[in-house]
């Protein structure tokens, strides 16, 4: 192939069950001139066999093997590997439409984007059944869809859905800033860091009201439905935390925008842990808004306009720690 339009990395381990019904929806892609990188981290459950035999029929798909069990590690394999003009990600659990990244790459290609993304369904199968719903990245906020943004200028973005597969992205814009993932280990939230990282360098940034994705929710390996790995949340930010600190016109810059993002994430983690988990993010919510909050990092009136109520809850965070549990967001 001469001209690799976008390339698709599919970071895969275990998932077997889902590899041939997302490998079978990539393939089919009507953008003919992709490359599908899919870096796997050790399967033993016949996932490799799979990919094996769909790379066989298909030119377009390389199996890259990842010494490391690290989800940001693949990612960065695959970033790395890619020689596409735009870079897509695809989760290997979820699925996605014939038409997602011919659409896509037009629109990038005619506004010159740094990334497009477009809204998405969520889904489960149900007796056999698919049961999906929308998800709006903007939040349903049509001033913000259809248009070339530059986040700089608009921050309200940085309260937008979080996922990084629901687009594609500029290559030479994810090198020129050296945009890449944090290499923690297993697979849980990696994509914060690299989503924040887009939204921070992007001006030319379009989100489209058509959806396309499909993500599914119904995956019981997932690292959303796990537990066990909400703590990960706390040094997911911390990554982001350090990447902000190393240049410190960025620190000053988005560090109201970092706060509010952060103290978000750590109540939805919140909701989702462990007991063990929630005594570990209650303390990290403790310490780390302490450290903030004596940085200069917080704007109360930001906290109030986008999360009515918060505020109150932060000011107990930082002047009365130990009455942390009277928080309205650890009984979510």
């Amino acid at each position: 192939m001469e001209k690799v339009k976008v390339s698709l990395i599919l970071p895969s381990f275990n998932v077997a069950k889902y590899m041939d019904e997302c490998l079978a929806s990539v393939i089919r892609q009507t953008l003919q001139d992709i490359e599908i990188l899919c870096v796997d981290a050790g399967s033993k459950d016949g996932t490799l066999e799979i990919i094996e035999e769909y790379a066989q029929r298909d030119t377009r798909i390389r199996l890259i093997r990842s010494p490391v069990k690290s989800y940001g590690y693949q990612m960065n394999i695959g970033l790395d590997t890619a020689r596409g003009e735009y870079i897509g990600i695809v989760e290997t659990d979820d699925i996605v439409p014939p038409e997602m990244y011919e659409e896509l790459y037009s629109i990038a290609e005619m506004e010159h984007l740094d990334f497009v993304k477009a809204d998405f369904f969520r889904f489960r199968m149900k007796d056999g059944r698919m049961e999906k719903t929308l998800g709006k990245l903007t939040g349903g906020k049509k001033e913000y869809q259809n248009r070339v943004i530059d986040i700089s200028k608009e921050r309200e973005c940085f309260t937008f859905l979080l996922n990084t597969w629901a687009g594609i992205y500029r290559r030479a814009f994810l090198e020129e800033y050296h945009i890449r993932h944090n290499e923690s280990p297993g697979a849980a939230y990696q994509d914060n860091g690299f989503w924040f990282q887009t939204f921070m360098y992007a001006k030319r940034a379009y989100f489209y009201e058509k959806p396309f994705y499909m993500v599914r929710r119904d995956n019981p390996d997932s690292s959303v439905n796990d537990p066990d790995k909400a703590v990960c949340i706390c040094d997911e930010y911390r990554f982001i935390y350090q990447l902000l600190n190393a240049k410190k016109e960025l620190l000053e810059k988005y560090k109201f925008d970092y706060t509010l993002r952060c103290f978000a994430s750590y109540c939805w983690a919140l909701k989702n842990a462990t007991e063990a988990g929630r005594k570990i993010i209650l303390r990290r919510f403790v310490e780390d808004f302490q450290e903030y909050a004596k940085n200069g990092m917080i704007d109360f009136q930001l906290f109030q306009k986008y999360h009515p109520g918060w505020e109150k809850d932060l000011r107990i965070l930082l002047d009365h720690p130990k009455d942390i549990l009277h928080c309205s967001f650890v009984h979510l």
